[in-house]
């Protein structure tokens, strides 16, 4: 099974990658696992996702966290197409960020944890918009923790 790198996809000194992307039916990314933290977000249409064996159903407003090692993959529906949001950062950057200042708090990509979330049409806009600095471009340390918390 194909593993992707963080270091093929965030250029040294950048700390994150980010990218919208348009997932059209003829398109679909094969089960894979990855050495990085991944959380999307579906702001329009409709898809699947294959996770652990598992398929799940994906529509506007769902919300995913893709731990390290997960063997996972998406899709669209034969007569849809979606467009996600990706973020995708080391795991280094998630632990350190938890320590100093999430203790207690539930882990999203924690074994056993809700992966899957279902959001509100406003609770997407609100999170495109917290998403605003690293969509223009910032891909610095504090950036993505200020995105993160």
């Amino acid at each position: 099974m194909k593993r992707l790198r963080i270091a093929n996809f965030v250029p040294a000194g950048q700390h994150c990658h980010f990218a919208h992307q348009v997932v059209k039916p003829t398109h679909h990314f094969d089960a894979h696992r990855h050495d990085f933290l991944e959380v999307f977000w579906i702001t329009q249409g409709s898809g699947w996702e294959w996770l652990d064996d598992r398929r799940r159903p994906l529509a506007t407003g769902s919300v995913v966290f893709v731990a390290m090692d997960d063997n996972h993959g998406f899709g669209a529906e034969p007569e849809a197409s979606f467009r996600m949001t990706n973020l995708a950062f080391r795991a280094e950057a998630w632990r350190d960020l938890r320590e100093r200042t999430l203790d207690g708090v539930p882990d999203p990509f924690a074994a056993g944890a809700r992966r899957h979330l279902a959001l509100t049409a406003d609770e997407v806009a609100a999170l495109d918009g917290f998403a605003a600095e690293l969509d223009a471009g910032a891909r610095t340390r504090a950036a993505l923790d200020r995105f993160l918390l």
